[in-house]
């Protein structure tokens, strides 16, 4: 499953350096683990729903469309009243 991850990047004198936004996915194609480096975390969002093929789950589609009991209304013995 493919993930971003944030990484505080450490100064040699031990203070916070920068942050970097890593993406690791599995490459359908060769079956390896891979992994992406990205400055900012929306690019590394754009990257990982590129990667994702269409079919993946949680992935949006269009939803199929499932027939309801409530589609031609309410029943005869099913009354109610508002006040």
């Amino acid at each position: 499953m493919a993930h971003v991850q944030k990484r505080q990047r450490t100064n040699k004198d031990g203070t916070p350096g920068a942050v970097l936004w890593c993406l690791r996915y599995v490459n359908p194609e060769t079956g390896r683990e891979r992994t992406e480096t990205f400055r900012l975390k929306r690019d590394a969002d754009r990257r990982l729903t590129e990667s994702r093929p269409a079919s993946s789950p949680g992935r949006t589609s269009t939803p199929r469309r499932v027939a309801s009991p409530w589609a031609s209304g309410p029943s005869t013995g099913l009354t109610s009243k508002c006040n």
